[in-house]
């Protein structure tokens, strides 16, 4: 009569093996919520980068067709005021085709980008609209030791 009772306890230990407690399957689960939140914010940040770089290069190619066609020339808009040259370069072909979409020039983020010719100067002003702040710095950063791109005007 003791092996039935021998052979009882063994499974009723076998199966208290194999469960996990509410509080074991908890914890595994907000572990993997952590490092699956971990790989999701260094994922945006990496995407965020990778546009970052691409409107850099972007910027460069919309700079070289609008100093081709400016030169050393001045804008002329008429007494100190901004005028609007974005069709220009579309019709022109200074902006790469990705970024010119039914007439409307977008950034990587999809927002509007806008060229900006100002009166008395041969610069213009590039403006991406609506791209996030980290994009932006580094955006800025990256054309920051190339001449003449990035002005301040007051």
């Amino acid at each position: 009569m003791a092996a039935p009772l021998i052979l009882a306890e063994s499974s009723l230990a076998r199966r208290d093996r194999r469960a996990f407690t509410l509080t074991e399957l908890s914890i595994v689960l907000g572990v993997i919520g952590l490092v699956l939140g971990g790989i999701w914010v260094a994922a945006g940040q990496a995407y965020n980068a990778q546009k970052a770089t691409k409107a850099a290069g972007q910027v460069q190619q919309i700079l070289a067709g609008y100093r081709k066609m400016f030169g050393n020339r001045r804008v002329d808009t008429g007494a100190g005021v901004m005028v609007n040259v974005t069709q220009i370069g579309i019709n022109a072909g200074y902006f790469p085709s990705d970024m010119v979409d039914g007439g409307v020039v977008t950034s990587p983020w999809g927002n509007p980008v806008v060229v900006w010719g100002l009166q008395d100067s041969n610069g213009i002003f590039i403006s991406y609209y609506s791209i996030p702040q980290s994009a932006c710095i580094a955006l800025a950063s990256s054309e920051a030791n190339a001449p003449n791109i990035i002005e301040s005007f007051v």
